[in-house]
């Protein structure tokens, strides 16, 4: 981000929290934890209950009424009833440290602001922040990607955001490419950072980057290749 604002001058809006909001995105995150908790003691209950049916299928002491009177049959289900709680286990922890390792990320601001002496925080704030770190597949579709739709969406709208920052500070970097640098590389970053700039909003609003580019240098470009054939033709 730095490198794009020194390079067109464009200064992105920067909204800064306050403590008070900082105090509303924590307690918002520790319900959201305590939900997400919630339901793995469920499920662990669940999985006791299951481990408890199973045990009594194997001594022959349960209710085989309900597999048409086949122990067997019992055994079978309470297995497969206990992997698919086991299976939900491992789903709802992964929910719980996806949750825990957003909230965490709040620890890295909150540590500056309060070295900056900011106000306003009550007690010892960052007791409130895990320190968990955020799990890749919190931002990734994958296997515990079910319930992280909206971490998803965010995540690859700032992918999308960085790879188009990157491709701008390339763009408007001076190339040390030796072919470049003779192909017109230094006057196309040129032209590219006065396109991005704050004043070259009327052109973006008209035509791309490169479009701009090869309009602004094609007299120029023009000119280079008739020299260039009239040099080979001597």
């Amino acid at each position: 981000m730095k490198q794009f604002e020194n390079l067109t001058g464009y200064m992105p809006p920067r909204a800064n929290c306050t403590a008070k909001e900082i105090h509303a995105l924590i307690e918002q995150g520790e319900k959201i934890c305590f939900d997400a908790e919630s339901k793995v003691s469920g499920i662990e209950n669940e999985i006791m209950l299951c481990e408890r049916e199973l045990g009594n299928a194997k001594r022959g002491v349960s209710d085989a009424s309900r597999w048409n009177g086949s122990m067997k049959e019992a055994i079978v289900q309470a297995s497969a009833k206990l992997e698919r709680a086991n299976a939900k286990l491992v789903e709802a922890k992964a929910a719980v440290a996806a949750r825990r390792g957003l909230l965490g990320l709040l620890r890295e601001p909150v540590d500056q602001m309060l070295m900056c002496g900011e106000k306003g925080f009550k007690g010892k704030v960052l007791t409130h922040i895990p320190l968990e770190p955020l799990p890749a597949y919190t931002y990734r579709k994958g296997v515990y990607s079910d319930g992280l739709r909206s971490h998803i969406y965010a995540w690859g709208v700032m992918d999308a955001l960085e790879k188009a920052l990157r491709e701008i500070v390339q763009r408007c970097t001076p190339p040390t490419d030796k072919y470049a640098l003779n192909n017109g590389g230094l006057e196309r970053a040129a032209l590219a950072v006065e396109y991005y700039n704050v004043s070259g909003e009327k052109w973006r609003e008209l035509m791309t980057v490169g479009e701009y580019t090869d309009l602004m240098m094609g007299g120029e470009l023009s000119l280079k290749s008739k020299q260039q054939e009239m040099c080979s033709s001597l």
